[in-house]
C-alpha cells in the first residue's frame, strides 16, 4: 500500500508539473480567457483562440520570432490583455527583423477587425512592434512601446484604431536606406480614422493621397494628446498638405512633409474647411462646396485670384485676408455667398492691386465685415461689385484709393437688384454707393448707417464725388419703373449728399450734407452736380433733351445743401421748367423749401435754417362778413412761388356756400362746427391777404384747390 501511495503521489506531482507548462484557459462572459507566460503560449493561444476570446499575458516574455496570427477566428474581436507585462521584442532590424505580433496576412486576403490590446509594454528591437492588416479599426489602451523599430505600429492599408491613454515612440525613427521611419505607420486608404484620447506619440508617418482616395483627414488628437505627422503627400491630388489632419484635433500636434531632402519645416494651416485645413485660400476656395464654412486660421496673403464656385460663408475669424492680385478682381464669388467674422478682435478683406470682391449669380450677405481696396494707382475703383444683390450690415468698407467706388451695383436684369444696407459705415473718394445706369432695375433700402466721401489717407475726393451715385435712363425707367431707395437714420456726405437718375427716393431722419458750392454741368454722361443734398438729374448727352424724372420725399431729418435742380439758376435754362417731384413734411434744411413743401405744411425760420413744419391756422374774433378772419404768422400757411410770408400778415378765410344750401344754412353750420373747438376740413376756400401796410391782395388762386386744416382755438362769438 505505501508503494501505491508514494506512486500515486509521484504522478500528481508529475502532472502538476506538465499542467504548468501549460495554457490554463479560463472562462468569462463572451469568450475565453487564455492565460499565458511564454511566447510559445502566446503563439498557440492565437491559434487556438475564437472570436470573443482573451489572450492574458501572465508573465513578461521575450520574443525572438514573428509571431504570426492567421486564424481567422483571432483576427475578428480578439483582446490581448498584457495584464500589465511587458514582451520584450528580440527581431533586429538588421537581419529583417519581423514583429512579435503580426496580425493578419495581406498577401493570404487575411484581414482584422475589432482588436483590442490593452495594458501591454512592448519594447526592444523589431520591424514592427505591433502589425495589423488592413480590416475596419482597433483599439489600443494603456499599451506603451518604446525601442528601435521601423513602426513601432503599423495600421497597414485600411485599417484604423482608437488609442487611448498610450505612449509610443521610436527611437529609430529617421529610418534606414533613406526611408524615414517613425513610431506609427497610418494609411490614407483608411476608411477609419486613426483617434488619439490622451496619447503620445513621438511621430506617425502617412502616405500620399490619389485620385483613388477619400480625400478626407485619417488622424484626430484629442486636447490631451500630441504628435508630428510626417506626411508623403504633396498636394497635387488632396490640394492640401494638410489633408492628413483632422482640423478639430484640439491637441499639440504638427504636420511636416517627407521629401527626398528631409522633412519639411512644419507645415502652418491657413484655412479651414469643416474637418480640413488648407495652406492657402486659393485652393481652399477651389475646393470649397455649397454651403461650406470657409475659416481662416490665420493671417493670409496671395498673389493668385481666390473664386468661390458655390455658395459658401467666408469667415475671417478675426484674421486678415490679403490679396497682391493684379487683375480684375481680387476675390470672386461666382454664385453669391456670405462674408462674416465671427472673431472677436476683428480682421479684414483687403486688395492692393485689384477690385477687392465680385459676387454674381446669386445674393452676397456680408455681416460684421472690414472690406476694403488699399491701392495708389488710378483706375482700380470697386469695393464690392454685384450683379445680383448685397444685404451687408455691421460691417465697414473702404475705398482708400484715387478713385473710390465703395458699393456698386451693375444688375442688367428687369428684376431689380436688391441692397440692404444696415448699421454699416462706407469711406470712399469718388461714390460710396454706385448703380450703374445702363439698364436693369435697382431697389434700396439703407437705414443706420453712415457714408462719408471725401479725402480719405493720402487721397483727394474726386470733385463730382457723392455719397450716393444711383444712375438710370430713360428706356429702362419706361419699361421696368423707376429705381427705389429708402433711407433711414443715416449719415450722408460728399461734394453731393446724393444725386439720382429716374429714380425715387425717400428718406427720414437722415443727415445729408453736400461739402461744396453748387454747380451743375450739362451734357456729362455721369454725376452731374455738386452742391446738392439731394437731387435727380437726366443722364441725357444731348442739352436739349433734359428731363429730369423722379421723385423725393422727405418727412424728418437735416439736410444741407440744395434740394432739386430748380432751385438753382444755373440749372434752369436745361430743366427748362421741368422740376422734380419733391414733397416735404419734415427735417429742417440750409435753404428755403419754397415750392416743396406739402398740402397742410409751412416753412419756419429758426437760426437760419428752414424747418417743415405742419401748418395751422388759430380762429380770432371778426367784424367781418361773409367769412371768418384768422390771423397767421409767416409759417402757418402752405408757403407758395407768388406768397411773400416773410413777414407776419392776416388772412381772410371767406368761406363759400354749396350750390345746393342757401347762406344762411350754411353759415350756422359753419357756426355749429366752429363751436364744437375741433380739427376741420373746410374746402372751397378763398384767402385775402393784409399785409403789414394795410394792403389787401385776393391769393385764392394759388390755393384755391388745396384742402386747409384750420385748428380751432377758440370758437367765434359772431355767427360769420
Amino acid at each position: 500500500k505505501t508503494m501505491k501511495l508514494k506512486k500515486l503521489l509521484a504522478g500528481l506531482v508529475s502532472a502538476a508539473m506538465v499542467m504548468s507548462t501549460m495554457i490554463m484557459p479560463a472562462f468569462a462572459d463572451g469568450g475565453t480567457v487564455r492565460e499565458v507566460s511564454t511566447a510559445a503560449d502566446l503563439k498557440k493561444a492565437f491559434a487556438d483562440a475564437q472570436t470573443g476570446d482573451t489572450v492574458k499575458l501572465m508573465e513578461d516574455i521575450t520574443v525572438d520570432e514573428q509571431i504570426d496570427i492567421k486564424n481567422p477566428a483571432a483576427l475578428k474581436g480578439i483582446t490581448l490583455d498584457g495584464n500589465g507585462k511587458t514582451i520584450n521584442a528580440q527581431l533586429h532590424t538588421s537581419s529583417g527583423g519581423g514583429s512579435p505580433l503580426y496580425f493578419g496576412n495581406a498577401d493570404e486576403n487575411l484581414y482584422c477587425t475589432g482588436i483590442s490590446i490593452r495594458n501591454l509594454t512592448i519594447n526592444g528591437e523589431a520591424r514592427f512592434g505591433i502589425f495589423l492588416c488592413g480590416g475596419t479599426s482597433s483599439t489600443l489602451e494603456n499599451v506603451n512601446i518604446s525601442g528601435k523599430f521601423l513602426y513601432a505600429v503599423n495600421f497597414y492599408g485600411t485599417h484604423g484604431a482608437t488609442l487611448k491613454n498610450c505612449n509610443i515612440s521610436n527611437s529609430n525613427d529617421e529610418g534606414v536606406n533613406n526611408v524615414f521611419g517613425a513610431a506609427v505607420w497610418s494609411n490614407v486608404a483608411s476608411a477609419n480614422p486613426l483617434i488619439l484620447v490622451n496619447t503620445k506619440i513621438s511621430s506617425i508617418a502617412i502616405n500620399k493621397y490619389t485620385a483613388a482616395n477619400t480625400l478626407a483627414p485619417k488622424i484626430y488628437v484629442d486636447k490631451d494628446s500630441s504628435t508630428e505627422i510626417r506626411t508623403y503627400d504633396d498636394g497635387s491630388v488632396s490640394k492640401t498638405r494638410l489633408m492628413c489632419l483632422d482640423a478639430d484635433s484640439e491637441g499639440e500636434v504638427s504636420v511636416k512633409q517627407v521629401t527626398d531632402a528631409g522633412l519639411s519645416a512644419a507645415i502652418p494651416p491657413a484655412v479651414k474647411i469643416g474637418h480640413i485645413y488648407y495652406e492657402d485660400i486659393v485652393n481652399a476656395a477651389a475646393a470649397a462646396k455649397e454651403g461650406d464654412r470657409v475659416s481662416l486660421v490665420k493671417n493670409n496673403e496671395t498673389k493668385n485670384i481666390v473664386k468661390f464656385a458655390s455658395n459658401v460663408t467666408l469667415d475671417l475669424c478675426g484674421y486678415t485676408l490679403k490679396s497682391v492680385y493684379a487683375g480684375g478682381y481680387a476675390f470672386v464669388f461666382l454664385n453669391g455667398g456670405t462674408i462674416v467674422d465671427s472673431g472677436e478682435e476683428k480682421g479684414a478683406i483687403i486688395s492692393t492691386a485689384a477690385r477687392t470682391i465680385s459676387s454674381g449669380g446669386s445674393k452676397l450677405t456680408v455681416d460684421g465685415a472690414t472690406l476694403t481696396l488699399d491701392t495708389p494707382t488710378k483706375g482700380i475703383y470697386a469695393v464690392v461689385g454685384t450683379t445680383a444683390g448685397l444685404d451687408i450690415k455691421n460691417s465697414t468698407v473702404i475705398a482708400n484709393c484715387p478713385d473710390g467706388y465703395a458699393l456698386c451695383s451693375f444688375a442688367k436684369t428687369d428684376e431689380p437688384e436688391v441692397y440692404n444696407v444696415e448699421n454699416t459705415k462706407v469711406y470712399s473718394t469718388v461714390y460710396g454707393v454706385y448703380r450703374n445706369g445702363s439698364a436693369g432695375s435697382f431697389k434700396m433700402d439703407m437705414k443706420d448707417s453712415e457714408i462719408a466721401v471725401g479725402d480719405y489717407g493720402e487721397f483727394k475726393a474726386d470733385p463730382e464725388c457723392a455719397g450716393l451715385y444711383i444712375s438710370n435712363n430713360k428706356k429702362s425707367a419706361d419699361k421696368l419703373g423707376k429705381h427705389q431707395i429708402t433711407i433711414e437714420n443715416s449719415k450722408i456726405s460728399g461734394n453731393t449728399g446724393i444725386e439720382g437718375k429716374y429714380s425715387d427716393f425717400k428718406l427720414s431722419n437722415c443727415e445729408v450734407t453736400a461739402k461744396t458750392a453748387p454747380k451743375y454741368v450739362q451734357n456729362n454722361n455721369g454725376s452731374t452736380t455738386t452742391g446738392f443734398a439731394i437731387v435727380i438729374t437726366d443722364n441725357t448727352v444731348n442739352g436739349n433733351e433734359v428731363s429730369p424724372r423722379g421723385r423725393i420725399t422727405i418727412d424728418s431729418g437735416s439736410y444741407n445743401g440744395l434740394i432739386g435742380l430748380e432751385n438753382f439758376e444755373d440749372a434752369k435754362k436745361y430743366i427748362d421748367g421741368k422740376t422734380t417731384d419733391v414733397v416735404l413734411t419734415g427735417g429742417d434744411y440750409s435753404f428755403d423749401t419754397v415750392g416743396y413743401t406739402a398740402d397742410g405744411y409751412a416753412t419756419k425760420l429758426v437760426d437760419g435754417r428752414y424747418y417743415v413744419v405742419k401748418a395751422e391756422a388759430k380762429i380770432s374774433n371778426t367784424d367781418k362778413a361773409p367769412g371768418v378772419t384768422v390771423t397767421l404768422d409767416k409759417n402757418t400757411l402752405k408757403k407758395q412761388n407768388s406768397v411773400d410770408l416773410n413777414k407776419a400778415a392776416k388772412y381772410q378765410v371767406v368761406v363759400s356756400t354749396a350750390p345746393a344750401e342757401d347762406a344762411a344754412r350754411a353759415s350756422e353750420k359753419i357756426a355749429v362746427d366752429f363751436a364744437d373747438a375741433t380739427d376741420k376740413q373746410i374746402f372751397d376756400i378763398s384767402v385775402i391777404k393784409t399785409d403789414s401796410n394795410g394792403k389787401t391782395t385776393d391769393i385764392s388762386k394759388e390755393i384755391k384747390k388745396q384742402d386747409v386744416t384750420i385748428a380751432l382755438a377758440n370758437a367765434p362769438k359772431e355767427n360769420s
